[in-house]
């Protein structure tokens, strides 16, 4: 709504509300057409037709963009796993050996089927927590050409 104190009246009032919802709304129309079109592709048979393999774990790992600080492997992990079993979920620090290092603010969330993978993508890409949006996108194999 209008931030506290803010006259309703004023026509300039309504245009920063607006402007909010509308950038929100935005957002949200964003978020389901990357929910659609993963389920398209699921209906397809996803894994041969969007080019996404699994690792040679046979994993299919998420790349997690913008994550706080405060989240470490266990809160990635918690956040995860309504969209299944994850497998193995690891947060960037800028020291790996020392887990008190800071973060890097990204990490990785493997799951043992593309279907959860999927899922998840769909579900915690533009993910609010704390003062980010998260961005998550399949992970791609080094030197693997990047699918434009």
């Amino acid at each position: 709504g209008l931030p506290p104190g803010t006259d309703p009246t004023t026509l300039a009032a309504w245009q920063q509300y607006y402007a909010q919802y509308y950038m929100w709304y935005q957002q949200q129309a964003m978020v389901l057409a990357q929910q659609e079109q993963i389920a398209r592709q699921s209906a397809l048979g996803a894994p041969e037709s969007s080019g996404i393999r699994p690792n040679a774990q046979g994993l299919y790992t998420l790349f997690v963009y913008h994550l706080p600080h405060s989240v470490d492997n266990n809160k990635l992990t918690e956040l995860f796993r309504p969209y299944g079993e994850v497998a193995e979920a690891i947060v960037m620090r800028e020291n790996p050996r020392d887990p008190a290092s800071p973060t890097r603010g990204f990490g990785f969330v493997s799951y043992k089927t593309y279907s959860e993978a999927a899922e998840a993508l769909g579900g915690m890409n533009g993910y609010q927590i704390e003062h980010k949006r998260l961005q998550v996108s399949f992970k791609t194999a080094k030197g693997a050409p990047k699918k434009k």
